[in-house]
């Protein structure tokens, strides 16, 4: 079958569980060439017959409801939109199994599995962004991707099909592609259903609120260790915590999702342990704990049934996270990887051709084993910038970078 492109996909829903009755309550779609381009947006809000979950995260609203229509009303049009298309989405297992949850429910499926194949942009991190997390955020930061109006199910679509363009465009060529594409989803195994609704965007006042515990998850490192099933289940976990409570229901899902990928109770009280180490750097980054980071720390080692001398461990003082110096000396050496970021006086291509003749590796993204970022601004508070800094990478500004390409030339 021929693909069209790509349908990027995003849901926001009421909760994390198909099995516990939550719905979906907003779907966005947007299509993309092979050449990385936006070539189409479709978003709707979908009434779910049910509470709307927690409205401080996704934003919607009983008003948003009003005129919404049903999944069944728009099941139809969804399943043309993906049709010859190859579905993609960013922590791909939580999407599947709500959309194969959904379709069930109304008549288009009749078994509980995705009629199709998922690229997944989460689990393509680890081929693209060594060291990245696996977070939407950070995943777009590394390229400098801003993402606009997150959680909303077009705004993190957007994010996430500007993801898969800069991954299109750091491996063209690659025969990695061309398996991709020989799967596209096909319309034909969904049942029609023969109804149509009007698809309803959300209205633009509403507003999202971060739990602080989420913002620091928010913040958390990859760990490059993990296998596709465990990122899966730290994936559902990040969802899990951002209203920073485990429910009976969400600790039931994470054992049948561990169940399911063959993550051994000892394994998750690894992951579980490394997590909250994390969660504690990251609390710890700037040096103090604040009496808010004491009490989302205690919060999180109960959640996560940790002992309580290890909760107490990581209230103690820790070194605040090494930060690069603007302009650190670093000696440069061919195979070093330097990235760019910002609008230079010389094109970026215009460098990168240059860096690449000189020996050194000039990819679009940063990860953890960048030995330089150049910035236009080396004060930038781009996405990049701020991840160099996280990491401990050198600053430094485009006229460093052209002496010392020149200081090598005459080597």
């Amino acid at each position: 079958m021929k693909t069209r492109g790509f349908a990027v996909v995003d849901l926001e829903t009421t909760g994390l569980h198909p099995a516990q009755n939550h719905r979906i309550i907003e779907v966005g779609v947007v299509h993309v060439d092979l050449d990385g381009q936006v070539t189409n947006r479709w978003e709707t809000v979908v009434h779910p017959d049910r509470d709307l979950g927690p409205t401080h995260i996704h934003g919607l609203t009983g008003a948003d409801m009003r005129n919404a229509p049903k999944f069944a009303e728009i099941s139809d049009e969804l399943r043309d939109l993906l049709d010859q298309r190859v579905i993609v989405a960013h922590n791909a297992t939580f999407e599947s199994r709500f959309l194969t949850a959904e379709w069930m429910r109304a008549g288009a499926l009749d078994v509980e599995e995705f009629p199709g194949a998922w690229l997944d942009t989460m689990r393509l991190a680890s081929r693209f962004l060594h060291g990245a997390s696996r977070k939407l955020a950070d995943c777009c930061a590394a390229y400098d991707i801003d993402v606009v109006n997150a959680h909303t199910a077009l705004g993190d679509a957007e994010a996430t099909a500007l993801l898969l363009a800069a991954y299109l465009d750091a491996s063209r060529g690659q025969r990695f592609w061309n398996r991709v594409l020989d799967a596209p989803f096909a319309a034909h195994s969904l049942r029609p259903l023969g109804r149509r609704g009007l698809a309803i965007a959300r209205s633009s006042n509403a507003i999202m609120e971060t739990a602080p515990l989420a913002r620091v998850v928010a913040q958390l490192p990859a760990d490059e260790a993990e296998t596709d099933g465990e990122a899966d289940y730290l994936a559902l976990l990040d969802r899990s915590l951002e209203d920073a409570l485990l429910t009976l229901a969400e600790a039931g899902e994470l054992e049948r999702l561990a169940a399911a990928h063959g993550i051994t109770a000892e394994r998750c009280r690894q992951l579980h342990s490394h997590y909250f180490e994390q969660v504690a750097d990251a609390a710890w980054a700037d040096g103090v704990l604040t009496n808010e980071e004491v009490a989302q720390l205690d919060a999180l080692g109960h959640i996560l049934s940790l002992n309580e001398a290890q909760i107490a461990a990581a209230k103690l003082t820790r070194a605040a996270t090494k930060t690069a110096a603007t302009e650190a000396p670093v000696a440069l050496h061919p195979g070093h990887i330097i990235v760019l970021t910002g609008s230079m006086r010389r094109p970026r291509e215009d460098w990168q051709q240059a860096l690449e003749a000189a020996g050194f590796l000039a990819p679009s993204g940063l990860t953890k084993k960048t030995d330089v970022l150049v910035a236009a601004d080396p004060d930038s508070l781009s996405g990049k910038a701020k991840k160099a800094r996280q990491y401990g990478i050198p600053i430094v500004s485009e006229d460093w970078l052209e002496e010392q390409l020149g200081a090598i030339a005459l080597v």
